[in-house]
């Protein structure tokens, strides 16, 4: 008997919602699972419920920036991809992200080839239904 394949579940963490709604949108339409969350606190009790596959993460949040969400991620699951998103073009948030740990960063408005060549990369394939 063959194993049922592990579902890719993926969480994207945005204070907008309309960006949760596309995002989510769009990593659907690839075959994930998807579980959004607001802000840094809903991201942690999202983790706490389910543990991704992976995260989608805006790097500027409210209260709690997003590095310091990266941060916390790669102190609790120090292999779990994480894509920064950002608005911002400065080079240097995107070297910062890196350097705390991100996979890959995309800059906003996400072009969707290049969105699905990173979140294929860094997340894998989702599983045929």
């Amino acid at each position: 008997m063959l194993a049922s394949p592990v579902s890719k579940h993926l969480l994207i963490i945005d204070d907008d919602p309309d960006i949760r709604q596309v995002l989510q949108d769009r990593l659907e339409s690839l075959g994930y699972t998807v579980e959004t969350a607001g802000n840094a606190l809903e991201a942690l009790l999202a983790m706490e419920k389910m543990l991704p596959t992976g995260i989608l993460l805006d790097f500027m949040l409210p209260a709690i920036d997003g590095l310091e969400v990266l941060q916390e991620v790669r102190r609790l699951y120090p292999m779990l991809p994480v894509v920064i998103i950002t608005a911002n073009k400065d080079e240097r948030f995107a070297a910062l992200a890196i350097a705390a740990g991100a996979d890959d960063v995309l800059l906003k408005p996400v072009e969707n080839d290049q969105f699905k060549q990173v979140v294929r990369r860094c997340f894998g394939m989702p599983p045929r239904p």
